[in-house]
């Protein structure tokens, strides 16, 4: 069933031609509808934030989308307003379609593990990013911006992040670990 803009799958089937429905996303979102008939008689619960998708501007003017925590960039527009979306990490395979602010179509491939940055402190109190197998020291901030470099002397591999999301990758490495 769609409803204002949401996909939800029938959770169960009570008396009088009452259906409960519950949202697509029923693994971060605890919505839930009450239809009899062709009639919703009841709306239960509020979509949760991760429900929706968050739009954003990356640093080269370039539309982002924010979804389950993750970054996805535009892969294409479909028919309409809906537009095709992939994970910025170039290994994960994790699509999403979108309309408007709600996510109309998830791939069937979840996100890898290395896909989310972690922020990690050392034994001397130093702060490091791990993100795709990879150690970063910070190299310098600006009003809440990072610029993270490689852990390996030489390497020229940058990461950028804002308030602990990251923005830009420079990640082709000069050495195999």
């Amino acid at each position: 069933m769609l409803y204002n803009g949401h996909r939800y799958y029938k959770n169960y089937e009570g008396k009088g031609d009452v259906v409960s429905w519950v949202c697509h996303n029923k693994h971060v979102c605890n919505h839930r509808v009450k239809t009899q008939g062709q009639y919703v008689v009841a709306i239960l619960k509020d979509h949760s934030a991760e429900c929706t998708v968050q739009y954003f501007t990356t640093g080269r003017g370039q539309i982002g989308a924010m979804f389950e925590g993750r970054r996805f960039h535009k892969n294409y527009q479909g028919k309409g307003d809906v537009v095709s979306w992939i994970c910025h990490n170039k290994t994960c395979r994790r699509r999403i379609r979108t309309s408007g602010r709600h996510v109309v179509e998830l791939s069937k491939t979840y996100h890898v593990d290395d896909c989310i940055a972690q922020f990690v402190t050392t034994s001397k109190g130093t702060t490091i990013l791990l993100y795709n197998g990879r150690r970063y020291s910070k190299n310098y901030q600006n009003r809440g911006r990072v610029s993270w470099r490689c852990n390996k002397p030489g390497c020229m591999a940058r990461i950028s992040t804002l308030n602990d999301e990251i923005l830009t990758t420079k990640n082709e490495h000069n050495h195999e670990d």
